[in-house]
C-alpha cells in the first residue's frame, strides 16, 4: 500500500542482527560463550556476530533458532535487511548527487588553511 502512495519507509540505518543477538544474551543472563556452548558454534563466530563483524547465515540462523527459541527466518530476515541497508549506503555513496555535493567544497582553500579531516577506520 505504501509504495502506491510513494510513501515506503527505508530508515537510514539498520541495527545488525548481533545486537538483537546481544539483546537475548541480556534477556537470558547469558554470556557468549553461554551461547556458544548452546549452539554448536565457536565462541569466535559469536563474538563476530554480535560485534556486527560476521553475517548470519542459514545455518547460524538455524542454531540460533534451537538456543533462543525464535525461528531461523527471524535471523535471516535481520541480516536481510541490515545487508540491504548496507548496499543502500554503499549506493548512496556512489550516488552523482553526493559527488556534485562533495565538489562544491572549497578544496583549494581548505589546503590553503591546512584544513585535515580525521581518518576512517
Amino acid at each position: 500500500m505504501d509504495s502506491a502512495y510513494g510513501n515506503s519507509f527505508k530508515p537510514d540505518t539498520v541495527p545488525h542482527p548481533g545486537e538483537t543477538v546481544i539483546e537475548y544474551l541480556d534477556f537470558y543472563g547469558w554470556s557468549q560463550r553461554d551461547l556458544a556452548r548452546r549452539t554448536g558454534l565457536t565462541p569466535k563466530t559469536i563474538s563476530e556476530i554480535c560485534n556486527a563483524k560476521a553475517p548470519i547465515t542459514p545455518p547460524t540462523a538455524l542454531a540460533l533458532e534451537r538456543a533462543l527459541q525464535r525461528p531461523a527466518h527471524l535471523w535471516l530476515n535481520l541480516q536481510l535487511h541490515f545487508d540491504e541497508a548496507e548496499a543502500r549506503r554503499r549506493e548512496l555513496a556512489k550516488s552523482p548527487q553526493w559527488n556534485e555535493w562533495a565538489r562544491s567544497f572549497p578544496i583549494n582553500e581548505m589546503k590553503r588553511l591546512k584544513f585535515s579531516l580525521p581518518r576512517a577506520g
